[in-house]
């Protein structure tokens, strides 16, 4: 624990930046992927995301895994038919899919 601990302080240093602007115009559908009790970037984070881009114009869907975990289509073989079909296509399912833990 202690050198772990010791090791992260290297990371102080590192530069940082302002966060980017939120997109203004975005004319492509976005396909979201969540976790519904995610230890890394919360739960929250997906209806944050959706905000923003329906703020930017644009259409999503949302694929969300109703396990704990972090990455839903690597958790349940439910998330998978509606990300291949939005890689192959571009073209989001007709629904919000969640999928049971």
């Amino acid at each position: 624990g202690a050198v772990g601990a010791l090791n992260l302080v290297k990371c102080l240093n590192w530069p940082s930046s302002t966060a980017p602007k939120n997109p203004q115009d975005l004319k492509i559908p976005v396909l979201l992927l969540g976790v519904h009790n995610d230890p890394i970037v919360g739960s929250e984070g997906v209806a944050a995301v959706a905000a923003t881009i329906i703020n930017a114009g644009a259409n999503n869907r949302r694929v969300i895994w109703q396990g704990i975990g972090h990455g839903a289509s690597i958790y349940t073989p439910c998330a998978l038919p509606p990300l291949t079909g939005y890689v192959d296509s571009g073209k989001l399912p007709e629904t919000d899919t969640y999928c049971p833990a």
